[in-house]
């Protein structure tokens, strides 16, 4: 499969890959981990670190195939 897939509608994004496609972090990953309501969610990791954000629902996309690799903690 070539180019990169979205998807739109789906209400199942905790721990999904996500791209900010608005406002200050345009252009980067994360993955949603927490849902604070129905249109805000706190994305972290990929390329936040271990930055938390909080992100309206109709500023990211939902990356379909690709995960963003976490590492591994061992403590």
């Amino acid at each position: 499969m070539s180019g990169v897939c979205f998807f739109y509608n789906s209400p199942q994004f905790l721990g999904q890959s996500v791209y900010i496609k608005r406002g200050k972090n345009q252009g980067k990953m994360g993955r949603v981990v927490r849902e604070l309501s129905d249109e805000y969610y706190e994305v972290s990791h990929g390329d936040f670190d271990a930055e938390v954000l909080k992100v309206h629902r109709s500023d990211f996309l939902v990356h379909r195939y690709r995960r963003v690799k976490m590492p591994v903690d061992r403590s």
